[in-house]
């Protein structure tokens, strides 16, 4: 279904720095919009690429065929949106856990940026983008030498130091400022265990 595409080149990905400078604005690309209308008709395969999520080396492939992609098109379309409530907004939220969820899995996402797709449900719309982009896009996108399937993972696991993380500090104050914003739609519990 998808695979033909992405295998023949038919509709190539953009590069990191190009899918960057788009963001969040409102282009996307052609094939973008053509997997977030395969993933819409056919919900199953967010249960096959969340396996796929187990195998860090077939997951860099998917990464930059397909996440990469319903990432960027999840983020547009929460720029697009400009009412504050997430009411109507359901099914957008959802791809949005569900990339999340699938990037923790992977491990592309450290703590607390992984405990993000359990904040989403509490922010506003034009939050939920912001926080997408500012926190995940950008710490993936400055970070991607440190992801599962390179060589250096290894030693990042074994060091319990961010320090190594290229501004990470600053992925995690995005979390912090939403969580600021939103603090009176945010259970307790899940502030305790969100950011420290």
């Amino acid at each position: 279904m998808i695979v033909p595409y992405l295998m023949h080149g038919i509709m190539e990905p953009p590069t990191n720095i190009t899918g960057h400078i788009i963001l969040p604005k409102s282009i996307t690309y052609r094939r973008d919009a053509f997997l977030q209308s395969t993933f819409s008709e056919h919900p199953e395969l967010w249960i096959l690429l969340n396996f796929l999520a187990n195998d860090y080396v077939m997951f860099e492939e998917l990464f930059n065929s397909l996440v990469r992609s319903l990432f960027a098109m999840n983020i547009t379309s929460w720029y697009r949106i400009r009412e504050p409530t997430r009411r109507n907004n359901q099914v957008e939220l959802d791809t949005a856990i569900r990339i999340v969820e699938i990037l923790q899995k992977a491990r592309y996402i450290p703590s607390p940026l992984n405990n993000t797709s359990r904040l989403l449900p509490y922010l506003q719309s034009k939050d939920v983008g912001y926080l997408l982009f500012e926190s995940i896009w950008k710490f993936i996108l400055e970070n991607w030498q440190l992801c599962p399937y390179s060589d250096d993972y290894d030693m990042f696991e074994q060091s319990t130091s961010s320090k190594q993380l290229i501004h990470y500090s600053e992925r995690v104050n995005a979390i912090k400022l939403m969580i600021q914003k939103n603090i009176l739609s945010i259970p307790e519990i899940l502030l305790l265990h969100t950011v420290n």
